[in-house]
């Protein structure tokens, strides 16, 4: 089974955070030396569905989900977490840990850009945080959405045009990737059944 895809939030909201997504970079083996996991980052959200009606599902938050094994390195992960200042809130999901965090305020004028669709009009150090720590594949094709990619343009053009009604489509000045939809950046029981199949198939011998 292919890992579930990482959400818009985990390509593009994560990174505002100032968290380095190498702190999720584990090595975690089994007892013949087998690599069963590499990385406790599973995907980030902008709203969970236990939290309806609270603060955190409408205002500049950041849900990650983690995979909450605990290996011998898993404590000293969780307090490096817990030391960045805009971490706000953390419980447990289906077996999992979510993180909270708050988008520092420097950047909640590129978070609202970025909900309303604008990447290529991202502040220069919101773009250099988004191409060095954003959860995406593939990962070239990042610096194309934030500077509104020729080729990538092309591409959808291509894609989107159909030769049998004569009809060539053209994006114009519009950006090259789709805007954030909500529904698909929110924890819920079937995006959890998803995550669950797929652990349960690749660390279930942990």
């Amino acid at each position: 089974m292919t890992r579930p895809k990482y959400t818009k939030t985990s390509s593009f909201l994560f990174p505002l955070l100032g968290i380095k997504k190498t702190i999720f970079d584990c090595n975690v083996v089994d007892s013949f030396g087998r690599l069963l996991l590499n990385s406790r980052f599973i995907n980030a959200y902008l709203e969970d569905s236990v939290l309806d009606g609270t603060d955190y599902n409408n205002g500049s938050y950041i849900m990650i989900l983690i995979n909450a094994y605990q290996d011998v390195n898993f404590e000293s992960f969780y307090n490096t977490m817990l030391s960045y200042s805009n971490y706000v809130d953390d419980y447990e999901q289906s077996g999992q840990l979510v993180m909270i965090y708050k988008i520092p305020k420097e950047k909640e004028i590129d978070y609202e850009i970025i909900l309303k669709g604008g990447y290529s009009r991202v502040s220069l150090s919101g773009k250099r945080l988004i191409m060095k720590n954003a959860f995406f594949h593939p990962a070239p094709a990042l610096a194309s959405i934030l500077s509104k990619g020729v080729d990538l343009k092309h591409g959808w053009e291509k894609k989107l045009s159909n030769s049998k009604i004569d009809y060539a489509a053209d994006l114009g000045d519009q950006e090259v990737w789709s805007s954030i939809l909500i529904e698909n950046e929110r924890i819920n029981d079937v995006v959890l059944k998803e995550i669950a199949t797929y652990y349960n198939i690749s660390v279930s011998k942990l």
